[in-house]
């Protein structure tokens, strides 16, 4: 019997260390949430000063020139869809030169 007693103390003792474990990373959770939120409302305000700068830069620029800006503006948004690397399948299976066309 004393050992039935002795088991389930054991068993409830260290069910109680991990209850005591859990209250005490909610804080370190909530941290990093707020740290988190934080770094989400510095960089929305980083953009929005970006926008305000591009507007007041603008705003100095003669009539041609924010026309031309307009025009380059979508122009130069996708760098990387202009990018011609070949990937790793065509690199892996890249097509030979036809033997013809080689200079003698």
């Amino acid at each position: 019997m004393k050992r039935i007693i002795l088991i389930f103390f054991l068993i409830f003792g260290s069910s109680l260390g991990s209850v005591y474990a859990q209250t005490e990373g909610t804080s370190a959770t909530k941290a990093q949430k707020t740290a988190k939120k934080k770094k989400e409302q510095q960089f929305k305000n980083s953009e929005k000063a970006q926008k305000e700068g591009r507007k007041k830069h603008e705003a100095l620029q003669s009539k041609e020139v924010r026309k031309r800006m307009k025009r380059n503006r979508h122009r130069y948004q996708h760098v990387d869809s202009f990018d011609n690397r070949p990937n790793l399948i065509q690199r892996i299976f890249h097509r030979k030169p036809p033997s013809g066309s080689g200079s003698k």
